[in-house]
């Protein structure tokens, strides 16, 4: 186990959340189309993330709960007409999902569980947040 215990963790993870949300507002685009709806946590608190469900054919964005549904949808929607040139599949709806986590702590945990999955599973893929889940997906290849 990590020499980075409980309260020290959560620090630690608020910390990498916070200078992610300083990065993307910063203009940075190292995280593609994730930057632009860190961009969108940093004015929209509580914004979770931002998918296209091709089953329901709609737009998602998850939400904490810190901001409204609506200006969620407002912002998903402001953020797809503003990429309109580029995201081919727009305009749908956007459904507002409620979740337990904003986007830059997804990120943050994908930082902090690198490392050690990287020096500790041989069978080891990638981990990333999930915008689909509002959760952080771990790969592990069968050996």
């Amino acid at each position: 186990m990590s020499a980075i215990q409980g309260h020290d963790r959560l620090e630690l993870a608020d910390s990498i959340a916070e200078s992610e949300l300083e990065r993307a507002t910063g203009g940075s685009y190292a995280r593609g189309f994730q930057d632009e709806v860190l961009r969108m946590e940093a004015s929209v608190p509580g914004i979770g993330g931002v998918f296209f469900d091709r089953e329901e054919e709609q737009w998602v964005v998850w939400t904490t709960g810190a901001s409204s549904h609506e200006e969620a949808r407002a912002a998903t929607e402001s953020l797809l007409e503003e990429n309109s040139d580029w995201i081919v599949d727009w305009p749908y709806p956007v459904h507002v999902r409620t979740g337990s986590h904003t986007l830059s702590q997804l990120v943050s945990w994908q930082k902090i569980l690198l490392g050690p999955l990287l020096h500790r599973v041989p069978t080891f893929v990638s981990v990333g947040a999930s915008e689909r889940t509002n959760g952080v997906r771990i790969v592990i290849e069968d050996e």
